[in-house]
């Protein structure tokens, strides 16, 4: 979902003009994209019911210099039913091999009917993954990612090497590495490079509760192998429902984020506050749309 965020960003900011209106517009359609899609993430495995809720619209509210509200502007509205109509361009078909392991996919274009295998996966002889081979459209090695076990085969370590039809030697682009307590994993680190470079340039850090949650995140920026600047957040949970979540950055700004939710477990507010000046700084509701009638949260609580 992270990954849709920063493509949303790229496209929106590309398509605005440099004049002052224009910006401001794209200004807020950005941020209506971003609410909409922290609500697909604050969902997680919950499912909107279409047949009930239709659409929703997502308003911004401002504050006055004294914390209340100054007025609201309308960021986004998203008719839900699209994301169940939506359908791929893509077909894909997974063979299995004699043990009913996931062996291959083979992926064909709807519009083309052009097939290619798409990846492979080898196995040690525990059905452990072992390797994980992924192909470009011509047939050639786009990258292959490593798996590594410990003793007791709980997964502590995997690399991607990525270039194999372009460079002469493949370039580790990414490495996981996996801590647990017991069977529960409870950090898990994950370094980048830039494909050019043989160097980590960037890593993420995630921690998780012994339920499988996660109660930490953390980015850092590395130069030679030291943090230079770091950004993340750290949440809280009631149950299933993410409640608060506090962003904290070396720029020193921490904000906590508060989320309500109604009856459907959809949800309804998010309110910012700045943990230094005490102020908030944000503050989205979600409006969702029942057979042309808008429901307020009251109606499902």
């Amino acid at each position: 979902m992270k990954i849709l965020k920063y493509i949303l960003i790229f496209l929106i900011l590309s398509s605005c003009s440099a004049s002052k209106n224009r910006a401001w517009n794209c200004l807020q359609i950005d941020e209506g994209n971003l609410a909409f899609n922290e609500m697909l993430e604050l969902i997680g495995k919950t499912k909107i019911d279409t047949n009930i809720i239709k659409a929703v619209k997502i308003y911004s509210y401002e504050f006055k210099k004294n914390g209340n509200i100054k007025d609201s502007t309308l960021i986004e509205y998203q008719n839900l039913n699209y994301f169940t109509t939506f359908k791929d361009l893509t077909n894909y078909e997974i063979k299995y091999d004699s043990l009913g392991r996931d062996f291959e996919r083979y992926a064909t274009r709807i519009e083309t009917g052009e097939t290619h295998l798409n990846y492979r996966k080898i196995y040690d002889s525990k059905s452990k993954i072992i390797e994980w081979i992924v192909y470009n459209r011509d047939g050639q090695i786009n990258s292959k990612t490593f798996y590594y076990y410990d003793n007791l085969e709980r997964l502590i370590k995997s690399e991607k090497y990525y270039g194999y039809f372009l460079y002469e030697k493949p370039i580790l682009q990414r490495k996981k590495v996996f801590e647990y307590e017991s069977e529960n994993l409870i950090k898990e680190i994950e370094f980048f490079s830039v494909i050019t470079s043989d160097k980590f340039d960037s890593k993420i850090i995630k921690e998780f509760n012994n339920i499988g949650q996660q109660i930490n995140y953390r980015s850092e920026t590395l130069e030679n192998d030291i943090t230079v600047s770091f950004w993340g957040f750290r949440s809280l949970y009631e149950e299933q429902m993410l409640i608060k979540k506090e962003s904290y950055g070396s720029d020193n700004r921490d904000i906590l984020t508060e989320f309500t939710y109604n009856s459907l477990n959809l949800p309804i507010e998010n309110h910012s506050t700045d943990l230094n000046l005490k102020k908030p700084t944000q503050l989205i509701k979600y409006y969702y749309l029942e057979n042309k009638k808008t429901t307020h949260n009251t109606v499902y609580n």
